[in-house]
C-alpha cells in the first residue's frame, strides 16, 4: 500500500489560499475565529505498502514540522499549562470475573461504569480476555509471545467458556446475511473447497462490465451442503459489536485490525496450506477444527511481508510434523505470528456443528521493514535535490569493465569466487610470466572496484543521513495509513456527551453558534482518533470518524490549518479523559482564533464539550 504520499495531500496552492482567505473572512469578534480549512479528499490506500513511496518530501523550512514543534515548545513554556485543575480520577473498580466473556467488555465499556478508563484500557482488556490472560493484563503476551511463537488458549466443554465469543456473530446470522442477496463475490465473501491439498474457488465470474457478481444466496448454501466453506470477508460491516471490538483492539495494538470469518461443513477443509502476512487471532465461535501449523519453512519467511501461495500435500510432507496439532472448540483461541504455516479442517462426525471462526488479523505492513521503506525514496529524492549535486553527478565512465559479479574480485585476488568458481579450474592453469599479468591485472581491478565502492558508500550515507532526519516523516506517513484504515468509533454515551451529534439531538443544547466560547473546556471524543502532520507548510489535521467500517473504502477527508493553530491543535487533539481544556487556555494569539480551531474540532465530531466550568 503506498501512503498518502506528501505531495498529493491537501490540495493545490490555490486551494489553501482559498482556505486561508476563508478563514479570515469568517472571523466575529471574540466568537468567530479561524475556521477549518476546506476538507480535501484523500484516496485511501487499498493495501500495505510495497515498493516505492512515491513522491514525498519534506515540509519547507518556513513551515516544516520541526519548526512546528519548537514554536509549540516554546509557546506552552511561555503560556504554562491549562489553568483549569482536572476532576479527580475516578476511583479503580475491580476488574470483571475470569469467565466473563469479550463481550462483557464491550458492555461494560459502553455503560461507563466499568474499570475501563479508556478505549486502550478497554482494548487491553479484550485481548487479554481473547488470550486468556488473567487480570486483563495482555502485557505478558507482548513479553513472551507477540513475534515469537503461536500461543493456544483452550478451556472445557462449560457455557461460561464455550460462551466467550458469544453475540458477534453466528452461523444463522451469516446465512441471514447471505441471503439479503446483495453480497458480492470476492469483495464480500467466497466459496471454497480443498481437496487432496489443492484449493478451488466457486466464485461467480465477474459481470460482463468487469464489476464483482452478485452472490445468489441459494447457490451459495448448495456450495456449502456440497463441502464448501463460506469466508465472509469484513464480517464487522455486518456486525456493530465486531467492528467495535476491532476498534477498541486497534486503539491497543496501536495498529489496524482486520477480520473474516469462515464456515466449514463437518469434515471439510476451505484453505490448503499456506502462511500469511498478518499476525492473526483465531476465535473458535462454533463446532470443532483441527489446526495444523509448522514453523516458517526457512529464515527469510519468519514475520513474512508477504503471503505465500498454497503449498502442496509434497509440499507439506517435507516440512516434517506439525509444532502444533491442536482442535479448537467453541471459547478457544490461538495466536499464530506472520509467516507460521497452517491448514485447518472441521473436526467432527456427520450432524454436528459446521465449524464457524473468526480470523482478527494484525501488524500488515507494520514492520521495521515497512517504515525505511517509507522513508527511503524520500530520502533519496531530498539528498540528490536541491544542493545534492554529488549524487546528480554521472557514474565513472567504462565503471561496467570492473563492476558486477562477473568482476568480483574476492579476498586473495581472485575474480571469480564470488560465483562459485576459480580462475584455474577455467582456463586450466596458467604461467608464471601470464600468472604476474593477471595479478597485476587484478590488482588493479580490485583498486578500481575499491574506489568504487568507497564512492558508493559515500553517497549511500548521504542518502541514509537524510532519511534519519525524515524518520518523523515517515511515521507521520504511517500513521496517515493507519488513520484511513482503521475502525471508526463507535463512541460510548460517556465519550459521546458534548459533541456535535450528542448536541443536535439533545433538546437543552445551545444553539450552534454559541455551542463553543472561551468558557467552553474541550477534549478529543477518543483517544488516538486524531492525528497532526505537517504537510507543505500546513497543518494537517486526520481523522478516522467519517471512515466506513468496511477497511480502505471511501476518502480521508483532512483539515488543513495555518502554522499558527498548530499549538491549540496539539493540545486539543492530546487532551482526553478524564482531562479537559478551557478554550480560553489553548495557546493562541487571537481568542477569536482559540475558539475557531476548537469550533473546526468539534464540527468534525471528533471533540467534545463541557460547558460552565
Amino acid at each position: 500500500m503506498a501512503g498518502a504520499e506528501v505531495s498529493s495531500v491537501g490540495g493545490s496552492r490555490a486551494a489553501k489560499r482559498r482556505a486561508k482567505k476563508n478563514k479570515k473572512q469568517q472571523q466575529q469578534c471574540t466568537q468567530g475565529g479561524a475556521t477549518k480549512a476546506q476538507a480535501v479528499p484523500v484516496p485511501v490506500p487499498q493495501s500495505p505498502p510495497e515498493g516505492d513511496a512515491g513522491d514525498k518530501r519534506r515540509a519547507s523550512a518556513s513551515g516544516g514540522a520541526a519548526d512546528i514543534r519548537k514554536k509549540t515548545k516554546k509557546a506552552k513554556a511561555s503560556a504554562g499549562e491549562a489553568s483549569d485543575a482536572p476532576p479527580a480520577a475516578p476511583p479503580p473498580r475491580a476488574p470483571l470475573p475470569s469467565d466473563a466473556a469479550v463481550m462483557d467488555v464491550l458492555r461494560s465499556f459502553r455503560s461507563g461504569d466499568g474499570p475501563y478508563a479508556d478505549a486502550l484500557s478497554a482494548g487491553e482488556a479484550a485481548l487479554a480476555r481473547i488470550l486468556g490472560l488473567p487480570g486483563e493484563d495482555a502485557s505478558p503476551f507482548f513479553t513472551d509471545t507477540f513475534e515469537r511463537s503461536h500461543l493456544l488458549v483452550q478451556g472445557g466443554d462449560g457455557g461460561g467458556w464455550r460462551g466467550r465469543f458469544g453475540g458477534f456473530l453466528s452461523s444463522d446470522g451469516l446465512f441471514e446475511e447471505v441471503g439479503r442477496g446483495d453480497m458480492l463475490y470476492g469483495k464480500d465473501l467466497n466459496v471454497t473447497n480443498t481437496s487432496k491439498g489443492v484449493r478451488k474457488t466457486y466464485d461467480a465470474p465477474p459481470a460482463g462490465d468487469g464489476e464483482p457478481s452478485v452472490a445468489d444466496p441459494h447457490d451459495v448454501r448448495r456450495r456449502f451442503s456440497l463441502g464448501c466453506s463460506v469466508r465472509l470477508l469484513r464480517p464487522q460491516s455486518r456486525s456493530p459489536p465486531l467492528s467495535e471490538l476491532l476498534n477498541l483492539l486497534e486503539s491497543h495494538l496501536g495498529c489496524t485490525a482486520g477480520c473474516n470469518a469462515y464456515l466449514t461443513p463437518v469434515g471439510n477443509q476451505g484453505f490448503a496450506a499456506h502462511y500469511d502476512d498478518v499476525d492473526v487471532f483465531i476465535l473458535q465461535l462454533e463446532g470443532a477444527k483441527r489446526w495444523e501449523c509448522w514453523e516458517a519453512p526457512s529464515p527469510e519467511e519468519i514475520l513474512a511481508r508477504t503471503s505465500s501461495s498454497d503449498f502442496s500435500r509434497a509440499e507439506v510432507e517435507k516440512m516434517g510434523d506439525p509444532m502444533l496439532d491442536a482442535v479448537l472448540r467453541p471459547g478457544d483461541a490461538l495466536y499464530l505470528p506472520r509467516g507460521t504455516v497452517h491448514r485447518a479442517v472441521t473436526s467432527g462426525s456427520p450432524g454436528d456443528d459446521a465449524s464457524l471462526h473468526l480470523t482478527i488479523s494484525a501488524m500488515q505492513g507494520w514492520s521495521w521493514a515497512d517504515l525505511v521503506e517509507q522513508v527511503m525514496p524520500a530520502a533519496l529524492e531530498a539528498a540528490s535535490g536541491g544542493k545534492g549535486l554529488a549524487l546528480r553527478k554521472g557514474l565513472p565512465r567504462g565503471f561496467l569493465d570492473y563492476m558486477g559479479t562477473m568482476h568480483g574480485v574476492a579476498e586473495g585476488g581472485d575474480p571469480l569466487a564470488s560465483v562459485g568458481g576459480k580462475k584455474e579450474d577455467v582456463d586450466g592453469g596458467v604461467g608464471d610470466e601470464e600468472g604476474d599479468a593477471e595479478a597485476e591485472s587484478d590488482a588493479i581491478m580490485a583498486e578500481l572496484q575499491n574506489s568504487f565502492k568507497k564512492k558508493a558508500k559515500e553517497m549511500i550515507l548521504r542518502v541514509c543521513k537524510e532519511a534519519v532526519a525524515m524518520i518523523d516523516d515517515g511515521c507521520d506517513q504511517m500513521a496517515i495509513r493507519f488513520m484511513s484504515e482503521r475502525q471508526p468509533p463507535t463512541l460510548a454515551p460517556h465519550e459521546a456527551a458534548g459533541t456535535l451529534a450528542n448536541d443536535d439531538e439533545a433538546a437543552d443544547a445551545p444553539p450552534p453558534n454559541l455551542r463553543i466560547t472561551l468558557n467552553s473546556h474541550v477534549r478529543l471524543a477518543r483517544t488516538g482518533t486524531a492525528r497532526i502532520v505537517v504537510q507543505d507548510g500546513m497543518v494537517v489535521l486526520y481523522h478516522c470518524a467519517a471512515n466506513t467500517v468496511a477497511c480502505g473504502e471511501g476518502d480521508l477527508e483532512p483539515l488543513e490549518f495555518e502554522v499558527d493553530d498548530a499549538p491549540a491543535l496539539e493540545q486539543i487533539v492530546t487532551t482526553v479523559a478524564p482531562d479537559w481544556i478551557s478554550v480560553q487556555d489553548l495557546i493562541h494569539g487571537e481568542e477569536a482564533d482559540k475558539v475557531g480551531v476548537a469550533r473546526a474540532l468539534y464540527d468534525e465530531g471528533i471533540v467534545a464539550v463541557r460547558r460552565g466550568l
